[in-house]
């Protein structure tokens, strides 16, 4: 959590960074400050599903290789609980990373993750499949915004805008079919009065009610009015691209420094 704070702190001043990290702490990151992390690995998961999409030759890879330490993506816990603070050097793309955090759905650090994965898929595949260890080790010291395989560097402008279309490939009520989570607060966000809410109770949120009524063979459901346009005051910068963001007309303005 200290290193979110830092960036916080180092944009936005002291006084505007408690008031943001209060609200992040209650919000988006709510399962990563809970007594235990159960509910935060539990969302951990929802990773191989968002990577199946953005990438399915490399999932299956991944999963083919039956490698214990990769049954679960813990090598991305510290990017989803940090926000990346801790792996990104330069504090603007730190800034702008939090830009796209702070306005959009709590999972979508797990769709970052998603798309660097995808950006070094030339370390993984480069591995034969009895070498699951190795694969480990690569996801483990993945550099988010490294070269990619043709020796361009990915920004975090483009990071998060692949990130933002693969949300709108796959989005969390999507994903809850395919694992339903039961400690999981973060998955079942909503947008209340222009800020994102994380239900301290999932079993009250209207997804989990729906997603309970799918799974009874209440059909398909879907997310609306989520389009999520710009954080004011986050980072200084003109708030990125996080403006594609999700699926209806509507738009909702984030004002968290105030």
């Amino acid at each position: 959590m200290h290193d979110i704070a830092s960036v916080l702190l180092f944009i936005c001043g002291e006084i505007n960074a408690y008031k943001m990290l209060r609200v992040v702490v209650q919000n988006h990151l709510y399962d990563c400050t809970r007594p235990s992390l159960t509910a935060a690995v539990e969302s951990l998961s929802l990773l191989y599903p968002i990577l199946q999409v953005a990438d399915p030759e490399l999932h299956g890879y991944i999963q083919s290789l039956g490698e214990p330490s990769l049954e679960v993506p813990y090598f991305a816990l510290s990017w989803y609980m940090t926000w990346y603070a801790h792996d990104v050097t330069s504090l603007a793309d730190a800034a702008r990373l939090f830009d796209l955090f702070l306005s959009s759905h709590p999972l979508m650090p797990l769709y970052v993750a998603a798309v660097a994965i995808r950006h070094n898929r030339h370390k993984i595949l480069e591995y034969k499949h009895d070498d699951g260890p190795m694969v480990y080790a690569v996801l483990k010291g993945l550099k988010v915004l490294g070269p990619t395989e043709d020796g361009q560097q990915l920004t975090a402008d483009e990071l998060a805008q692949q990130a933002v279309t693969l949300y709108q490939q796959i989005k969390p009520v999507d994903l809850l079919q395919k694992i339903p989570l039961e400690h999981s607060s973060a998955a079942y966000a909503y947008v209340e009065d222009g800020r994102w809410v994380v239900p301290e109770d999932p079993s009250k949120s209207s997804l989990w009610k729906k997603r309970r009524r799918m799974g009874r063979g209440g059909g398909r459901g879907r997310v609306g009015g989520l389009v999520l346009a710009a954080v004011a005051g986050a980072s200084g910068f003109v708030a990125i691209g996080a403006a594609f963001l999700l699926s209806s007309s509507d738009q909702v303005w984030l004002h968290w420094a105030g």
